[in-house]
């Protein structure tokens, strides 16, 4: 009698629900807010990053002229293991990384295996994120510093060292030619293979007064293109029906 009393009083005893999980917040990525102009956070990153190279050994040059719009350095790919060791430096000053091989989503250094970061491409897009003062304007990759790893190979008995993409001079040099000479980048001494000092048949060596710009608005390859760029910076998958003009009927 007196288990069966006790069964129909435990049927009676609901256990109290469990609570929700509690979610915590997301957390916005860390941002830098300055007072810089474009073209000083361009010396600034340029400056940081071969810096940091220095600092562990690593011999870099540069590879961009000021007319290009980021900061691009080459460095032997034989020197991986100190440029690990430079990204650690870099990832302790808050800095991010994007893949042009997109072998990876761009994200701060300090997520990554850093060994193996150095193997996943032969190139690394590394940057600071800064808002403006008093907004909400957030700078990216826009101003970025590029570091590309060079290769050495041999052809007919003469030494080349080969550049991973293509660039203004030439993206094999003979190793008579990469002859490392002192040169200036928007302020900040630097290095750079004699050849990349010669002038470019697209160098523009006199004044310019005015240029006029003009595009097709309405062509079709070129809103792909546009819609496919913007899709690429603000990091989300591209689709090609957003864009259609039926959507906008």
């Amino acid at each position: 009698m007196a288990r069966s009393f006790l069964k129909r009083a435990l049927k009676r005893v609901k256990p109290e629900p469990a609570a929700p999980p509690v979610e915590e917040p997301p957390t916005e990525p860390a941002t830098r807010e300055t007072t810089l102009l474009p073209v000083e956070i361009l010396a600034d990153n340029l400056r940081t990053i071969t810096a940091a190279l220095a600092a562990e050994g690593v011999a870099s040059w540069l590879v961009s002229d000021e007319t290009a719009i980021r900061g691009v350095v080459g460095i032997m790919a034989d020197d991986r293991p100190g440029l690990a060791r430079a990204l650690a430096r870099l990832a302790d000053d808050g800095y991010w990384v994007r893949l042009p091989n997109k072998a990876r989503p761009e994200a701060e250094l300090a997520t990554f295996d850093l060994a193996e970061l150095v193997t996943l491409s032969p190139a690394l897009v590394l940057f600071t994120r800064y808002t403006l003062p008093g907004g909400s304007v957030l700078i990216r990759g826009d101003y970025s510093c590029e570091v590309e790893l060079w290769e050495r190979e041999e052809r007919g008995g003469v030494g080349y060292v080969v550049a991973p993409r293509e660039n203004r001079a030439a993206k094999r040099l003979s190793a008579d030619a990469f002859e490392l000479v002192p040169t200036t980048w928007h302020g900040v001494a630097a290095v750079t293979p004699r050849p990349f000092l010669d002038r470019m048949v697209d160098d523009v060596t006199f004044p310019i007064d005015v240029v006029y710009t003009w595009v097709d608005g309405s062509d079709p390859h070129w809103l792909e293109k546009r819609a496919r760029a913007e899709a690429e910076e603000k990091g989300l998958e591209f689709h090609p029906e957003a864009t259609m003009a039926s959507r906008f009927a």
